[in-house]
C-alpha cells in the first residue's frame, strides 16, 4: 500500500527520459526549503536604504511605550505581594534566564546578518521560506 502511494507522487516529466525522476513530496519540500543566499539580502538591503528620522510623533509615542512598559513592573510588584510571595523574584530571575539567551541570539545574528527585517530575514537566511513565513 506504501509503494502504490509513493509511486502515486512520482511525477515525470514526459520530454524528460532521465532516470532522475523527482517525487511530489520532494518537489514541494525543495520549494519550502529555497533559500535566499546572504549576498542577495545585503545587496537589496544597500540599494533601498531606510530614512533614518525621529520625529515629533515617533517620539512621543517611543515615550508613552516606555512609560506602559514601567507599569507592568509595577503590576509585577503588586502580585508578588499579594498573592505569590518571596518566589516572585525566582520566577523572575527563572524567565530572565531564556530571555537573555534570546537577546544574545539576536545580537549574534544581527552582526551576522546586517539587513533589517529581524528575525524574518535570519529565518529566511538559515532555514527556508515556508520556516521564514511562519515567524
Amino acid at each position: 500500500m506504501f509503494k502504490k502511494w509513493w509511486q502515486s507522487l512520482t511525477l515525470k516529466n514526459p520530454e524528460d527520459n532521465s532516470s532522475n525522476d523527482k517525487t511530489a513530496f520532494g518537489k514541494i519540500i525543495s520549494q519550502l526549503t529555497t533559500r535566499k543566499p546572504l549576498q542577495d539580502i545585503i545587496t537589496q538591503t544597500n540599494e533601498g536604504e531606510l530614512t533614518r528620522l525621529l520625529g515629533f510623533f515617533t517620539l512621543n509615542t517611543l515615550g508613552l511605550g516606555a512609560i506602559i512598559g514601567a507599569g507592568i513592573f509595577t503590576t509585577i510588584g503588586n502580585a508578588a505581594a499579594n498573592f505569590a510571595g518571596p518566589a516572585e523574584i525566582l520566577s523572575l530571575l527563572i524567565g530572565a534566564v531564556p530571555a537573555f539567551l534570546t537577546a544574545l541570539s539576536y545580537a549574534e545574528m544581527a552582526s551576522m546578518i546586517p539587513a533589517s527585517g529581524s528575525c524574518y530575514t535570519y529565518t529566511y537566511t538559515v532555514m527556508g521560506e515556508y520556516s521564514a513565513w511562519l515567524v
